[in-house]
């Protein structure tokens, strides 16, 4: 942990994301809601496309900080834009069924693509 801890403070994006996990699972430390989202934050400010997935997911469901489904949006979509596999497909299937944001085939095209692009095998359905 103070490996990480020590990195962390001095701005690595990735020890930020891992202190933050340790925070929000209380793993190693005493589980701190509050320094989960601020090590997410300033890891996500820096570009993690995990710390903007874990952002989104928190907000979503209102872990740690207040439900908020446009918040969680703008970060599931900074993740997209990272190239989070993951949320390209998320992002794809809302704007497909006009769930947390407007109905637009052509942008639930667009993320779909960028995500079988980075790797995502849709399922047949």
């Amino acid at each position: 942990m103070s490996y990480y801890l020590s990195a962390a403070e001095q701005g690595n994006v990735n020890a930020q994301y891992r202190i933050g996990l340790y925070y929000s699972k209380g793993q190693g430390v005493e589980q701190n809601w509050f320094k989960a989202i601020d090590w997410m934050v300033q890891s996500a400010r820096g570009g993690n496309n995990h710390a903007e997935f874990f952002l989104s997911d928190c907000y979503f469901n209102g872990k740690g900080v207040k439900q908020n489904d446009a918040e969680a949006i703008k970060w599931l979509r900074q993740a997209a834009e990272h190239d989070n596999t993951y949320t390209q497909a998320s992002l794809s299937l809302f704007y497909k069924n006009g769930e947390y944001v407007k109905k637009d085939e052509k942008l639930s095209k667009i993320w779909m693509d960028k995500a079988i692009k980075n790797g995502y095998a849709p399922s047949e359905e």
